[in-house]
């Protein structure tokens, strides 16, 4: 990785394949040099120590030199079942043999991606952005891949002016973003946000204006106001919603009643209240009676024809 400059993010997939056509003889020559491989685990022991086919020989990537982030996020060796199936780099750095005498080669991760974080990633400052892919997600975080396998953190409040109620409203695995480098913690880990990344008040409100109609996103209320979400770094306040009835993640459609460009805030009134259609079926022109399930207790049953015809041509009468 001498030739890896700041601002290049490694993948795990740039480098020489090995595979079931990889040769011991391969696999020595990799280990003199000290080559970078990938290659895809087969399977998983219990105490995490994931397994490679080759060429007549087997590879044994040890759970504690496995993933960094088992060291520097205290994540347990079980999250090395994620591994399997998908291409993991590794250099090889001897050999040993099983107690019923094969050779297997023993491989390494750990050294590659402490190199890499080393050599690459704490190389970036604050500020600096860089891309990434998102790996993992809770409610409060999402941990992204930095390359190689190493995991960044973006907090929730970290992701945008309107940061989400919970992270995977907005984020799912496998999405590529890019992040800004917001600082690094003393034990190695790498902090980031993307709220920088969605623009200022001013770049984000320049389409909007006064008396203009357009759809919002409900996202909080607070001490009687409530939040509509326009973008990301883009929100407006509405004083008249009843909360009550509208829940977090609603569309709405608002009128923007003011814009203050010095304390960078909108106001809004709420005009519509966008509810998804509900699921009518076409039972024809008339119900005699309607079972929702057939069953031992007859469940949501209605008899339609509940009076007899005289007591109905009695209740038209008197209606008339």
């Amino acid at each position: 990785m001498n030739n890896d400059k700041i601002g290049v993010i490694r993948r795990e997939s740039e480098f020489a394949s090995a595979d079931s056509q990889t040769t011991e003889a391969a696999l020595q020559e990799a280990c003199r040099k000290a080559s970078l491989l990938t290659g895809i685990p087969e399977r998983i022991d219990p105490d995490g120590s994931l397994w490679f086919s080759f060429a007549g020989i087997k590879g044994v990537l040890p759970a504690q030199r496995a993933d960094l982030s088992l060291h520097l996020w205290g994540r347990d060796a079980v999250n090395l079942q994620e591994r399997l199936g998908r291409r993991t780099c590794f250099t090889v750095t001897g050999f040993a043999k099983t107690s019923a005498g094969e050779t297997y080669a023993v491989l390494d991760r750990y050294a590659v991606q402490e190199q890499y974080l080393r050599e690459v990633l704490l190389m970036h400052h604050a500020g600096d952005v860089i891309p990434c892919t998102v790996a993992r997600v809770t409610a409060d975080a999402a941990y992204c891949d930095l390359g190689l396998g190493i995991l960044g953190i973006l907090p929730r409040t970290k992701i945008c002016v309107m940061y989400p109620k919970a992270v995977y409203d907005i984020l799912d695995c496998g999405d590529p973003i890019n992040a800004v480098v917001i600082g690094y913690h003393s034990d190695g880990k790498i902090e980031l946000g993307t709220m920088a990344l969605f623009g200022t008040f001013e770049e984000n409100a320049a389409w909007l204006h006064e008396g203009m109609i357009t759809d919002g996103t409900v996202y909080t209320s607070d001490e009687g106001k409530t939040y509509i979400a326009f973008s990301p770094n883009l929100y407006g306040v509405s004083p008249l919603l009843p909360c009550k009835y509208y829940r977090y993640g609603d569309a709405v459609c608002v009128k923007i009643e003011r814009i203050d460009h010095v304390r960078g805030q909108i106001r809004v009134n709420v005009l519509r209240h966008y509810l998804p259609d509900l699921p009518f079926r076409d039972v024809g022109s008339h119900l005699s009676d309607w079972t929702y399930h057939k069953g031992k207790a007859a469940c949501g049953y209605i008899n339609f024809n509940w009076l007899d015809s005289d007591s109905q041509k009695d209740l038209a009468k008197a209606g008339g």
